[in-house]
């Protein structure tokens, strides 16, 4: 299982631009156009960094936030493999902005994606995702991407099918890293 964390680029901004109603008919969109493309093994939350961590703190398809949560089943190149329909998405989403906001805005996201061990408690979770989530914040303006743990680069390799889907990320991703950290 993968825990895949995506917050909008400068999203402050354009609230204070064009106004929470209009915003929120934004995030919306953005909510309702991403769980309608989800597959079977594909989920997604909303979520507020900063919120104290509690599982309630998730909610189903919720708009006012520009975090949103996803846990998908399977491995990396699964998590990947979502992560890169997104951007593609969001580059789709980024159009329709005109009639929404009544001008064009570019759409992009900070994505955090750590691999879930059964192990990790649910505040372990959000550590490492909150971890990668502030290195994937200090990228560029294009979509960034870090993950947990910083194996993915290897494990991937082994397999061409993965590791194509990695190639892919790192193409439309600043793809940026986490220093190990011991969780243990």
């Amino acid at each position: 299982m993968q825990f895949i964390f995506i917050d909008l680029k400068d999203f402050r901004k354009v609230n204070s631009r064009f106004g929470f109603n209009k915003t929120n008919d934004l995030l919306r969109a953005i909510a309702q156009t991403i769980y309608k493309r989800m597959r079977r093994n594909e989920d997604m939350y909303k979520y507020s960094i900063g919120d104290k961590i509690q599982s309630e703190n998730f909610y189903r398809v919720y708009p006012g936030g520009d975090e949103f949560v996803f846990i998908i089943e399977g491995d990396q190149a699964d998590a990947l493999g979502f992560t890169n329909r997104l951007v593609y998405q969001f580059q789709e989403l980024s159009k329709k902005t005109v009639q929404i906001l009544g001008e064009h805005v570019y759409l992009s996201f900070h994505c955090a994606v750590v691999e879930l061990d059964p192990r990790d408690s649910f505040t372990d979770i959000f550590r490492k995702a909150e971890d990668c989530y502030r290195i994937a914040k200090e990228g560029g303006e294009a979509f960034t991407i870090c993950w947990h743990p910083n194996t993915i680069e290897f494990l991937l390799s082994k397999d061409p099918k993965k590791k194509a889907e990695y190639d892919r990320t790192r193409s439309i991703f600043e793809v940026m890293t986490i220093i190990d950290k011991d969780y243990g």
